[in-house]
């Protein structure tokens, strides 16, 4: 009989090679069959016949095995624990052997609490260290080393790797037994019994056992504790039926009530504890753990002669299962040309529609960090000059008193002195923004460059492309010379014809703000909501693209001869395919999304160009405020220079020296406030420029890139399409 296996699997090993040679898009099936295949050879070679534990986390799968060794080993938590694979061999040697990823291993001792605990660092699913696999050998049913119990980390909520490690284990289980709480039965694990879970697959061994645990809880919390549990296993036996399960033996248990039964170490240890006052004695934990109902059946499966008979049973499955699945294979590699050529079409129609999507998506996250990197360059700006601003204000009349110290030199020339100086100064602060500029624009294309290098090459935009150039730059420190005395000469002149231009910029502003109406920012964005979830909902409406239906065509065959000839027709398969129906749903799918896309851009620019708007009302209201602050600055320095013209006529010389300071300091004050916001203007200007540029460099390269594939995709569906006619 395993000579007969032998020979099956040879078999199978010579067509998994000979397909895994050719181009196929089975590769992946293949290479798992190719090691259920070799897993099947080791087990029929080496006869050691697997036990996989599987279970939610938190229903007590280590304990339970530790339940079944007499001993604490495994690592149990009511959390996610066990993190690498871990088996448990029927063995006298009672000790661990931990294989890393690199090969090395260590061997520890099991052989009281302290020892055990210490396994507990590699088995912990967040262990440091990089652990392969955990062997403990440990006496569970007599001196038979060929039975192994397979301990595993969960049913759900975990990573892929603790995932895998369970598909693993319950791939290469000869028996399975299937831990469940005290509740009854899950949705998933009524799913893994019926075999349609998804993401583990079907349970492939014919001896299952389904043990619900932790059943102490009932005897604590009912008096009728017996017919509690009968009930809950009614109930469960119920589900079972519902669900079409037939094949699985049930029995109710508590695990931890059996280790304490037989761990002597651990027993005593809770009796220490102040919340286990009411502990029972180590019988009454055995008797009502009713463990041992289960380890009479398991046991027996596990005597030699019947594992033996169940070992081959087991693996014949599995070698029909497998042939079974390259049968399938056969026949889908036998038809899959005509079927290729049409799927590579709706991957080249899919590529086409996620590309446009791609690179519309990426012009949009562009333009807003775009902007939202300027704004903070400029808010920073904008804070240093108005700190340097209000420094040089307030040093002005400490110069003015240095240089004008007495009568004598109240000069023009000394006047004219003091302006040079302020000159001098803003010029010093205005003119290192220039280069600031540049640094916030090369800043915005290394952001650029790297934060969207990927998302720009997956539509083919080269990072090399993206190339700015400092000539267009348009800002310069907007201060011109004056002569001090003319100024002073007309400055009664001037200071009326600031007064009334003041009035004239404050009434056009106000009228901006009073005749400026926006949308509201919510309803826009629920607008894009709205639109986003009504194409998942076009999309579920959609459902799966039809697939191409074969071209039958009448056949005319002749039968017999002489007078008992006759002609049959038959129908058969041209070898053609009908796909005008998944034609039309690309058509229509297509236009869909494209004009899903289009409102969305439609949104998102009504979106960007009221938040655009929202920028320049607030910079309007804190230029109308700076206004008013100048039309009372200026309206002041009226009233000082009119109060100066008085005490001229008093020739009080002190006086008129004051007043001269005085109003010297209101006029370099104007002239600071004034160039500085104006300089803050222009920088804001050119810096929405330089932002204006940078967007329409990478909006006319995605352009571009869309063009160049869509042409490209356009031709290779046409070369497909040709192909497929042929």
């Amino acid at each position: 009989m395993n000579i007969d296996l032998f020979n099956r699997i040879e078999k199978i090993e010579k067509t998994i090679n000979a397909w895994l040679k050719t181009e196929n898009a089975y590769s992946s099936d293949l290479l798992e069959l190719s090691e259920e295949t070799k897993n099947i050879r080791d087990t029929l070679e080496n006869g050691t016949y697997k036990v996989a534990v599987i279970g939610a986390f938190s229903v007590g799968k280590s304990t339970f095995l530790n339940a079944m060794i007499g001993k604490a080993v495994l690592y149990s938590s009511a959390k996610e624990a066990t993190g690498v694979i871990t088996t448990i061999q029927n063995s006298t040697q009672n000790n661990a052997i931990v294989h890393f990823k690199d090969g090395s291993t260590i061997t520890m001792n099991i052989n009281n609490f302290s020892e055990c605990k210490n396994l507990n660092d590699y088995l912990d699913k967040d262990t440091k260290y990089i652990v392969d696999h955990v062997n403990v050998k440990h006496a569970f049913l007599g001196n038979d080393d060929d039975i192994v119990l397979i301990d595993t980390p969960g049913l759900e909520g975990m990573d892929e790797k603790l995932m895998n490690i369970t598909k693993k284990a319950m791939r290469e289980a000869n028996a399975t037994i299937i831990l469940v709480g005290n509740r009854g039965l899950s949705q998933k694990e009524i799913e893994l019994l019926q075999d349609k879970n998804t993401d583990f697959g079907a349970i492939r061994t014919k001896n299952k056992f389904l043990i619900i645990n932790k059943i102490g809880s009932y005897y604590e919390k009912y008096d009728n504790a017996s017919q509690e549990l009968e009930r809950l296993r009614n109930e469960v036996e119920t589900q079972l039926k519902e669900g079409n399960v037939s094949d699985v033996k049930i029995f109710a248990l508590d695990s931890r009530d059996y280790l304490w039964a037989r761990d002597n170490e651990l027993y005593e240890k809770q009796k220490k504890y102040d919340h286990f006052t009411d502990i029972k004695s180590q019988e009454e934990y055995r008797i009502r753990s009713k463990y041992e109902k289960f380890t009479k059946v398991f046991f027996e499966l596990l005597r030699k002669d019947n594992r033996d008979l169940s070992l081959i049973d087991d693996l014949k499955d599995k070698l029909s299962d497998v042939e079974s699945c390259i049968e399938d294979i056969e026949k889908e590699i036998a038809k899959v040309s005509s079927e290729k050529i049409q799927t590579r079409r709706n991957e080249l129609e899919k590529q086409k529609s996620h590309f446009i999507e791609l690179g519309k998506k990426l012009n949009r996250n562009l333009a807003r960090d775009i902007s939202e990197y300027s704004e903070e360059f400029l808010l920073q700006v904008i804070q240093e000059i108005e700190q340097k601003q209000q420094n040089l204000i307030y040093n002005i009349p400490k110069k003015i008193q240095l240089v004008i110290r007495n009568t004598k030199v109240n000069t023009p020339e000394k006047h004219q002195e003091i302006y040079n100086d302020i000159k001098q100064e803003l010029d010093l602060i205005c003119t290192p923004y220039q280069q600031h500029l540049l640094d916030l624009i090369n800043g915005t294309y290394a952001i650029i460059k790297s934060k969207y290098k990927k998302d720009m090459e997956k539509i083919n935009i080269p990072v090399s492309q993206i190339n700015f150039s400092d000539h267009n730059l348009q800002l310069c420190t907007p201060i011109k010379g004056h002569n001090m005395e003319e100024k002073i000469n007309n400055w009664e002149v001037e200071l009326n014809e600031d007064i009334i231009l003041i009035k004239q910029e404050l009434d056009m502003h106000k009228d901006f703000l009073a005749n400026t109406s926006i949308s509201n920012t919510q309803q826009v964005e629920q607008d894009i909501r709205e639109i986003e979830h009504q194409w998942k909902q076009t999309k579920l409406t959609f459902g799966l693209r039809p697939k191409a239906i074969p071209i039958m065509e009448l056949k005319t065959y002749t039968e017999g001869i002489w007078f008992w000839k006759k002609e049959i027709s038959l129908e058969e398969d041209s070898g053609k395919l009908d796909d005008s129906l998944g034609e039309e749903w690309d058509s229509v799918y297509f236009k869909s999304n494209m004009d899903y896309l289009a409102q969305l851009e439609i949104k998102q620019l009504e979106l960007n160009n009221i938040r655009q708007t929202h920028k320049e009302l607030d910079d309007t209201r804190k230029k109308i405020a700076r206004l008013e602050d100048e039309l009372d600055e200026a309206q002041k320095q009226l009233s000082i220079f009119n109060q100066r013209q008085h005490n001229l006529n008093l020739k009080n010389e002190q006086q008129m020296l004051d007043i001269d300071r005085q109003n010297l300091s209101i006029q370099l004050k104007n002239q600071v406030n004034k160039t500085l916001s104006s300089f803050i203007d222009e920088l804001t200007k050119e810096c929405y420029r330089s932002n204006d540029e940078i967007k329409n460099i990478i909006k006319t390269l995605v352009a571009q890139a869309l063009t160049n594939e869509d042409k490209k995709i356009t031709h290779q569906i046409n070369v497909i399409l040709e192909e497929n006619e042929e």
